[in-house]
């Protein structure tokens, strides 16, 4: 039996243990970005770790509604690891599956799929 592509299109819980280094590879052509979040993470934290691991420009608003239109505008198929998920505040984490869900959804009906993987560990690698 093989383990998951994690470049499918999906929202993907890594399993306890496996980091960001240990996802690949993904498909030529998909554009990784990885955000690392630390112990403590809020909802802030999330949305400029997600900005900057996807360079999203400046004027990015840093919410939900903002977040769901950057991923579904990206342009390119692409694959989001957010590492340390489990260190988010109960309610942005609430939040974060629920936007990423819908992103993934919108995205998958498309030519630029997105997969969103989150792990659990966070902040670990370099």
């Amino acid at each position: 039996m093989t383990g998951p592509r994690w470049s499918d299109p999906g929202l993907h819980l890594a399993p306890s243990g496996m980091g960001p280094g240990q996802l690949g590879p993904f498909d030529a052509g998909t554009s990784v970005a990885v955000c690392r979040l630390a112990p403590g993470a809020s909802k802030a934290d999330l949305l400029r770790a997600v900005a900057d691991a996807l360079a999203l420009p400046g004027w990015f608003g840093h919410n939900w509604d903002a977040l769901l239109d950057a991923l579904c505008d990206l342009g390119r198929p692409a694959v989001l690891i957010i590492d340390g998920a489990a260190h988010l505040e109960e309610g942005a984490a609430t939040t974060l599956v629920e936007v990423a869900a819908s992103a993934v959804y919108r995205m998958g009906r498309t030519a630029t799929p997105l997969s969103v993987v989150l792990t659990e560990a966070g902040a670990t690698e370099p």
